[in-house]
């Protein structure tokens, strides 16, 4: 296979023609970045790009179901219901390949707080209402927080993938060590480091042959849930 290059255009760097034998010569676009199935993904490997992105549609699916937010005729056990079978599955969609810094993880906590206060709404006191603390919003939630459920996520398709065959794509992928020069200054954590980092915290080593039995695995997502 041959592949050659040129040109820079706006997010297009350059043409690439690939030449592969017995088949026709294909030409496509390398760009910075692109839309791929609903998910923002970049050559820079960013993935705080689309965390952002994915809050901003949560918070315009949340303004379309104000109403029913406060709505006194719905309970709150309907809403939280509503919540996690439409907002919440709004922001994380395609959140398996995510890494989350720390910034990540306060935007999406403070997202997930925003509603959940919506949903409970303020606390009575004698001088009136005042807003509900995060520490009151996790007593009454009693689940999983949204970044708990990202990390649950992450698990399961790591699962998911060791269990597959040696040589699809996608494992070749997970196990890839790249040799490329890195640039200067701390390396950008990759997304098997923060996954099993993750495991560590939960005490599970050697997670390769867990993995494998899928009763034991659904037992391990669940440390998160």
């Amino acid at each position: 296979m041959h592949i050659k290059g040129e040109g820079r255009r706006g997010n297009i760097d350059r043409h690439v023609r690939f030449d592969v034998e017995d088949i026709v010569p294909l030409e496509i676009d390398q760009v910075k970045s692109f839309t791929y199935l609903g998910v923002w993904i970049s050559e820079e490997g960013d993935g705080s790009a689309e965390v952002a992105a994915r809050i901003i549609k949560g918070d315009r699916c949340a303004g379309a179901l104000g109403a029913l937010f406060r709505s006194r005729h719905i309970s709150r056990g309907a809403k939280l219901r509503v919540y996690k079978s439409v907002l919440r599955p709004t922001v994380t969609y395609g959140c398996e390949t995510w890494v989350m810094n720390r910034k990540d993880v306060e935007s999406l906590e403070i997202w997930e707080q925003k509603i959940l206060r919506r949903i409970f709404g303020g606390k009575k006191e004698c001088e009136g209402w005042r807003r509900r603390t995060n520490e009151e919003l996790s007593q009454l939630y009693k689940e999983a927080t949204i970044t708990q459920f990202v990390r649950a996520q992450r698990i399961r398709w790591l699962g998911h993938v060791e269990r597959r065959e040696e040589h699809r794509i996608v494992g070749k992928v997970l196990h890839l060590r790249p040799m490329l020069n890195r640039r200067k200054g701390r390396p950008r954590t990759r997304w098997i480091q923060a996954v099993e980092r993750d495991l560590q915290e939960k005490g599970i080593r050697n997670w390769p042959e867990k993995a494998k039995d899928r009763r034991r695995w659904k037992s391990i997502i669940k440390l998160w849930a």
